[in-house]
């Protein structure tokens, strides 16, 4: 090789290694603000480096913030002595980074850091996934429509997770690291406003029907002087008696609507010597119609259900409710298809609400989707 071609070949060298050195100051320079990071880091309907209430499309990220978000985290968490140490570290940057939003810390400090951590780790382990990303999103905005969440709470808990993550991994929080995190808390934060004001439609929907399906009984009660059904019980709403107070749901029985725990020895033509007159009623008889008269999980399903329905809007309340329901089935046994619950749960409803319609059906089973959700 001539002279003239070495010196050729050094240039040529020296100008790849000059740009690989200015590509990697492009990358890290401005690290940590997210404004200077090129729009092509994110790909899909809309850009979220600022709170968004107005959509709730998927979140698409490039695969490479989606690794360093992840690694982010991992590192966090190899940072931490322990989960609980993790989890104690993030509820205390919520909690003193915030002090506007300290009245909603009700739940005990250790449940709650818990209960942070586990959600955040799953809205990361999903990040890579756009679908299962916003399913677990409009999930977690699902448990949590009691709670007043605006841009400025968003703003708030989003800048404390940054600053934690800034002072816990320093250099390592990469510019792309740090623009993952800020899509991440801003596209749920704006999916919790965005879910709360759409659907405070539906909520309004299913606490309507749901009493309308219950006064249905107590209606043809009245319509019926002996006030009994086929097994000789008092047919009423869940959980009242027919004056409308409060009763105790016994064990056997589901609260006096039937002579046993099971639909077993139950048959349509049976059932059928009587009109059903309250959901329980009604969602039994279809239930034998529909061939599920053994299905003992949907009992202890139907028994819970009435609180289940009650608390929608009671995030905390709700997940109670949904684990006992979780714990009954669980000591039945047996196969549970928890979908087919929503088929007979829509055919009962649509025959004691009057003036059905796309409204209730898109509400109810909206409603189901989320509790099924909830009991996996």
């Amino acid at each position: 090789m001539s002279v003239e071609e070495d010196s050729i070949e050094a240039s040529r060298v020296s100008d790849d290694q000059e740009a690989v050195v200015e590509d990697d100051q492009s990358l890290d320079s401005d690290r940590g603000d997210p404004e200077t990071v090129s729009a092509e880091l994110l790909r899909g309907a809309y850009e979220l480096l600022e709170v968004r209430t107005d959509v709730f499309e998927e979140l698409q990220l490039e695969p490479t913030v989606v690794e360093e978000t992840r690694a982010a985290w991992a590192l966090l968490m190899d940072a931490a002595v322990s989960k609980e140490a993790a989890g104690e570290a993030l509820y205390s940057a919520l909690y003193d980074a915030a002090p506007g939003l300290q009245s909603l810390f009700k739940t005990p400090r250790a449940v709650l850091a818990m209960r942070l951590l586990a959600g955040i780790s799953r809205l990361v382990a999903t990040l890579h996934d756009p679908v299962a990303f916003k399913t677990v999103t409009e999930t977690f905005g699902f448990q949590h429509l009691d709670l007043e969440v605006t841009i400025p709470r968003v703003d708030m808990i989003r800048d404390a997770i940054l600053d934690l993550l800034e002072s816990e991994l320093a250099e390592r929080f990469t510019q792309r690291a740090r623009y993952g995190w800020t899509a991440l808390l801003n596209y749920v934060g704006g999916a919790y406003i965005y879910i709360r004001n759409t659907y405070a439609e539906r909520l309004g929907c299913l606490l309507t029907s749901w009493t309308q399906a219950n006064q249905r009984s107590q209606e043809l009660e009245v319509l019926d002087p002996s006030g009994s059904s086929s097994d000789g019980s008092l047919a009423r709403p869940p959980g009242k008696s027919v004056s409308g107070k409060s009763v105790a749901t016994k064990k056997t029985g589901l609260a006096g609507l039937s002579g046993s725990s099971t639909f077993e020895g139950s048959s349509p033509r049976k059932m059928n010597n009587s009109i059903p007159k309250s959901y329980n009623d009604m969602f039994m008889f279809n239930a034998a119609v529909m061939g599920f008269g053994g299905a003992r999980w949907m009992v202890e399903v139907l028994a819970s259900f009435d609180a289940i329905v009650c608390n929608v809007a009671n995030s905390w309340r709700l997940q109670e409710e949904c684990d006992l329901c979780g714990l009954r089935i669980s000591r039945v046994g047996g196969e549970v298809e928890l979908s087919t619950y929503k088929a007979i749960m829509l055919a009962s409803l649509r025959a004691l609400v009057p003036e059905w319609g796309a409204l209730h059906e898109v509400s109810w089973s909206w409603l189901w989707e989320n509790v099924e959700r909830m009991l996996r």
